[in-house]
């Protein structure tokens, strides 16, 4: 069996209906990069997608996020985190990269992160440490209702890998649709 299909525990049962958006785009900041680094989305579809809704998640602590052991978003980006959690884990092969997009129904105001670990999963607010976390919002105006959020994380050694949706602004409910590629690295 192909190991981009062996993957995904869902840590959380999710319901609803397929969010809005415009997904058309194929590229995506890498977050974290000092420059205009993009890269290509997967052509074929998602290796596996779930539909969500915030109201099924609760609110966390999210003081463990700005840690330097960690570092998910510096602490002034907060609002962007403060509503409640989904989870979701997956797990990523080695020399497999993987591509996380997050699209709110309108209205909804989301933003997304992923932690790889080396060894099992830590939960938020319980995480000491991780390989790596990513993080997707809107840096600018903390606001973007209805916009979707997506990330990269690269796979050069096998991960345990965290997904969570979280509302911004307090957001406590709201549908969306979650989408995840696993491919090898285009370069």
């Amino acid at each position: 069996m192909n190991a981009r299909y062996i993957l995904l525990l869902l840590l959380a049962v999710c319901s609803g209906c397929p969010g809005g958006g415009d997904a058309d785009d194929d590229t995506a900041f890498v977050p974290g990069d000092t420059g205009p680094f993009s890269v290509t989305w997967p052509d074929a579809g998602a290796d596996a997608s779930w539909t969500g809704d915030l109201s099924s998640g609760a609110p966390i602590d999210i003081d463990w996020a700005d840690e330097s052991d960690i570092a998910c978003w510096p602490g002034t980006e907060d609002p962007n985190f403060d509503g409640n959690h989904v989870f979701y884990q997956l797990s990523q092969p080695a020399d497999l990269d993987l591509w996380v997009r997050v699209i709110p129904e309108r209205g909804v105001d989301v933003s997304l992160y992923a932690m790889q670990f080396a060894g099992g999963v830590q939960t938020p607010p319980d995480v000491v440490s991780c390989v790596t976390c990513e993080a997707s919002a809107d840096w600018d105006g903390d606001t973007n209702p209805g916009e979707r959020e997506e990330l990269f994380l690269s796979g050069y050694n096998a991960y345990d890998v965290l997904i969570a949706v979280a509302g911004a602004n307090g957001a406590d409910e709201g549908q969306y649709s979650l989408e995840a590629w696993l491919a090898e690295p285009d370069w």
